[in-house]
């Protein structure tokens, strides 16, 4: 007798392996490039490189350059790190067994200016991949939209209690100074919209134009796509090419940091099961979608590393624009305690994010229901 189980089970495990593969052929280069920056920063600034590793856990192989500087490729290809002389710990506190005569080629020997420059490199470089990528791409192919047509709505939510089904295209938003010709544009209005003030939305089902009401309960985040649990439709997407002045702008546009700021909300971000769904998702759909999520995941990577949280690249630009304030060095005790409360914070980020990813994937939600 044939175990169903088995069978079921079958066609989740080939998408969870295409979903880690994608997700390495995805993140990998930009891992590479993000480490780069730091490395090419510190060797302009006089500091040595001991190893530079693109993932953790045992190597595949390895080779030194004539600098010394040892190249790994490992296993796990979830992430990667430099690791420049003298670092003792996550704080990058220089080690009692580096010597005074290599004090200066270690990171704690260079000016704040300069160790401000080796972290913010990094995520710099990411912008910068992300800025070319974006430009080039809206240039050549053009940038993504969708119509604004549902795609799917949850029994749920609230735009369904209003009468919103799959299918429906919106026309038209009570207050939005234009028509609605994007799916995006739905996303803009509802930034704007205040939340406590119900959404008059005008739709067209078939041959039927329809007035529909939806009420603010769940627009309280002005996400479309996450509160209100819609979503649209996916073969509905098109791409409009710009000008090379025009793809920059809109480029510039979706770098800025404080925008990005604004718009960081805990239920619309997704961890590492999120990621590699997403790009397991993509990768079927052709090239172009792919080099859409790299250059999306460049800019994402930048500007999470940017954080204020010590073990980021922000947290370290942070503390050292505080000693340079203070005129003095706070104690490596400190720095490693402060860096280690914050790595706690982010390992329970990652599983909170985790264990919401997983209520993401139909598949997965199914097999969790049962």
């Amino acid at each position: 007798m044939l175990d169903h189980r088995k069978i079921c089970l079958a066609p989740v495990m080939i998408s969870f392996l295409m979903s880690v593969l994608a997700f390495v052929v995805v993140l990998s280069p930009l891992v590479f490039v993000h480490e780069l920056g730091h490395y090419w920063a510190a060797k302009a600034c006089g500091v040595h490189v001991e190893r530079f590793s693109i993932g953790f856990g045992p190597k595949i192989f390895s080779w030194k350059d004539k600098s010394g500087t040892e190249w790994i490729f490992s296993w796990i290809l979830l992430g990667g790190y430099v690791q420049m002389l003298g670092d003792a710990n996550v704080a990058s506190s220089v080690s009692k067994e580096t010597s005074q005569t290599d004090h200066g080629r270690t990171m704690a020997g260079k000016t704040h200016l300069q160790r401000i420059m080796i972290a913010a490199a990094g995520p710099a470089v990411n912008y910068v991949v992300a800025f070319a990528m974006f430009v080039a791409l809206f240039v050549a192919f053009g940038q993504p939209y969708h119509r604004p047509i549902i795609g799917t709505v949850l029994p749920t939510s609230q735009a369904y209690l209003a009468g919103i089904r799959q299918g429906d295209r919106i026309n038209h938003i009570k207050g939005a100074k234009n028509k609605i010709a994007t799916f995006e544009d739905v996303l803009k209005v509802l930034e704007k919209t205040p939340a406590t003030q119900p959404l008059d939305v005008f739709v067209t089902r078939g041959d039927q134009d329809l007035n529909l009401t939806i009420m603010p309960a769940e627009k309280a985040s002005g996400v479309w796509l996450g509160k209100l649990k819609c979503a649209p439709d996916k073969n509905a997407r098109f791409y409009w090419k710009k000008s090379f002045m025009r793809a920059i702008a809109e480029t510039l546009d979706m770098l800025n940091p404080v925008r990005m700021f604004k718009s960081l909300r805990l239920d619309s971000m997704g961890g590492p099961i999120s990621i590699a769904h997403q790009a397991g998702s993509v990768l079927q759909e052709g090239v172009l979608p792919v080099l859409f999520l790299m250059a999306s995941l460049s800019l994402g990577l930048g500007f999470f590393n940017l954080l204020p949280l010590p073990v980021l690249d922000g947290g370290l630009i942070m503390m050292e624009g505080i000693e340079c304030i203070m005129g003095r060095k706070l104690s490596d005790g400190l720095r490693q305690g402060i860096s280690i409360a914050a790595f706690g914070v982010l390992a329970i980020l990652l599983v909170f994010l985790s264990w919401s990813d997983l209520g993401k994937i139909p598949a997965v939600a199914a097999l969790l229901s049962r």
